[in-house]
């Protein structure tokens, strides 16, 4: 090295690599050829090539501008504002391993490029490293948009033995809904929750789950066990609650839960929804009007969806409000209709995508994004008129609940799938 003093050399050699790295990230000098410098070196060229290449100058150069650097009058600083975490003051001090130590560098790098390199070599190198598995799905599923991917490297950590119950969560809300994947979402949710028994949006999700399959008992075991959720979450859960246990034919559980539903709702729909809840709790199944009031959504009996028909290229898409006596069922539907989820925003962006749509509202301070499959499948409620055009671009901000049915689509980057809209 250029700099020793005796003694210390490992504090030496910490500083001068520090010196070194700040040199290289923020001076005007090399600052700029800083990624290409990265690059050579995930590429497989030693040190000294990668001076070469990336700055034009060899290392003996570098180390002589690095001293002048250092008796410099300034520097360049970055300033983070951050606050770290109580434990981060008595850490767990341990030898990192290569994979840990590469993983680290890799999440430091904000270009792409790099960053995937990176990932692939480590795989290589570590074929049996959960973890690196688990950063290569967190990569393809949040910078790459890549959903099937992210899916195969998750099953490739949890194959791995992986031991984050934040992916099996994420797993599980990667896999949506899809036709045949139900229990597979459930073990992963359990699986999560084997891992964290305190994690407590696996325990709502879960309940959604066991609910949507009828094992209504298993799906009230798993609600029960919630501590904390939000207000909307609060709205589906004691929506779930009621429905589970009227069919398990526990009454009193079923009322108690339809009036914990009705004391937080705060709309006139919420209102009329949980009273209408409870008055098909507190009642024996089996006439058309309690069947009618079955559903979770408290809409009453949904409508068979028309066939799709997807606005062509250039157009608006049209929601329209359908009469309640269009498209009539042929048949009751069941009372374990799959519970909706509702949620108040503001309106923010509506985009047009050919055979779909996207309606973005903005919920607590960030933007939450649904689709729209099939615009005359979508209620609307407390409009002016029965049908309304949706511009592509922002829209005006106006206060709305959505129904919507939880579904995650990674191509098109929504968490649902609009049911209705109920303008406030």
């Amino acid at each position: 090295p250029a700099y020793t003093a005796g003694g210390e050399p490992t504090r030496v050699f910490y500083a001068q690599s520090w010196a070194l790295t700040h040199m290289l990230v923020l001076s005007d000098r090399y600052g700029p050829r800083y990624r290409d410098f990265t690059r050579l070196l995930l590429a497989g060229a030693s040190a000294a090539e990668a001076f070469q290449g990336a700055f034009g100058k060899p290392i003996s150069r570098v180390e002589s501008e690095l001293g002048g650097y250092l008796r410099g009058e300034w520097f360049k600083v970055v300033y983070f504002d951050t606050k770290l975490q109580k434990e981060s003051e008595s850490p767990e001090v341990r030898q990192a391993s290569p994979a840990e130590a590469g993983l680290v560098l890799a999440r430091l790098y904000r270009e792409a490029d790099t960053q995937e390199l990176m990932l692939a070599k480590l795989a290589e190198e570590n074929p049996q490293s959960w973890e690196v598995a688990e950063a290569q799905g967190y990569f393809e599923w949040q910078r790459k948009r890549n959903p099937e991917a992210a899916l195969a490297h998750f099953e490739r950590a949890a194959q791995l033995g992986a031991g984050s119950a934040r992916m099996y969560y994420d797993y599980a809300l990667l896999l949506g809904r899809e036709r045949g994947q139900e229990e597979k979402r459930i073990a992963l949710l359990r699986k999560a929750l084997e891992l964290q028994p305190d994690f407590q949006e696996p325990k709502l999700a879960l309940g959604v789950a066991l609910y949507n399959q009828r094992l209504y008992a298993q799906a009230v075991a798993a609600l029960n066990g919630v501590r904390q959720v939000n207000r909307d979450e609060a709205l589906s859960m004691f929506r779930i609650l009621a429905h589970s246990y009227h069919q398990l034919g526990q009454p009193e559980d079923a009322r108690k839960a339809a009036e914990r539903l009705r004391e937080i709702s705060r709309t006139p729909r919420e209102v009329e929804d949980a009273e209408e809840l409870l008055r098909y709790v507190s009642r024996s199944p089996g006439s058309e009007e309690l069947e009618a009031a079955a559903s979770i959504s408290g809409d009453g009996p949904a409508d068979e969806p028309a066939p799709a028909r997807p606005a062509p290229a250039g157009e608006r898409p049209r929601l329209e409000r359908r009469s309640a006596s269009a498209n009539p069922p042929a048949e009751p539907p069941a009372p374990a209709a799959r519970p909706r989820m509702r949620m108040e925003g503001t309106l923010f962006q509506f985009d047009c995508l050919g055979d779909a749509a996207r309606l973005t509202v903005l919920h607590s301070g960030r933007r939450v994004s649904f689709a729209i499959l099939d615009p005359a499948d979508v209620r609307i409620r407390g409009a002016e008129s029965a049908t309304l055009d949706f511009s592509c671009g922002r829209q005006q901000p106006l206060a709305v609940v959505i129904e919507f049915e939880e579904k995650v689509d990674g191509r098109l980057g929504t968490t649902g799938v609009v049911k209705a809209i109920e303008f406030q």
